[in-house]
């Protein structure tokens, strides 16, 4: 585990509402994509979209920028990537 994930609060959840799934949905498109771009994409004021992204990260719900979210944040005790590949 990364050093500074170790110091976010085990007990404390995050609780995701309907504009930060969206804020999560551009995200994980362009995880480098500029708050303008996100607030214009979610039709959110920059101001709220900077507010709610600064607020995951501080929750360690983000943490760098390949937008991998830490599911233990949300309350999930387990959590897996299911990879499956069809041949054509």
């Amino acid at each position: 585990m990364r050093k500074d994930l170790q110091n976010y609060d085990k007990r404390q959840k995050f609780v995701l509402d309907d504009k930060d799934k969206a804020i999560l949905q551009v995200l994980f498109k362009n995880p480098r994509a500029p708050i303008s771009v996100i607030a214009e994409q979610c039709h959110m004021l920059r101001d709220s979209v900077r507010y709610r992204v600064k607020k995951m990260e501080e929750a360690y719900l983000i943490y760098d920028y390949h937008l991998i979210i830490n599911p233990k944040v949300l309350g999930y005790e387990y959590f897996s990537h299911v990879f499956i590949q069809l041949e054509p």
